[in-house]
């Protein structure tokens, strides 16, 4: 993280990085979503994928700092789901 950020955005950061890694199960050389930036380039470093995760989660309005990613995309996505069933005739 840039050192001109707020000390807690800081900390955010590096707590986020910690969980994603755990959380998505991404190898060492891997990037969680969190500090995958544009990168979209399609190697064995996965930042493509992380990219593609981090566009997903900011169209759902999904915060970058989220620490399980993919259980909190389902939710929202469930959520919608259930939301859309109860309002349609």
């Amino acid at each position: 993280m840039p050192p001109s950020l707020p000390v807690r955005a800081r900390e955010l950061g590096r707590c986020s990085y910690q969980c994603q890694i755990v959380a998505l199960g991404l190898a060492p050389w891997q990037l969680p979503p969190s500090h995958s930036g544009d990168k979209a380039s399609g190697d064995a470093s996965g930042h493509r994928e992380s990219a593609e995760l981090l566009k997903r989660m900011m169209a759902l309005g999904l915060s970058v700092f989220e620490p399980d990613p993919l259980p909190a995309i389902e939710r929202f996505e469930q959520r919608t789901k259930d939301h859309d069933s109860t309002v349609s005739p």
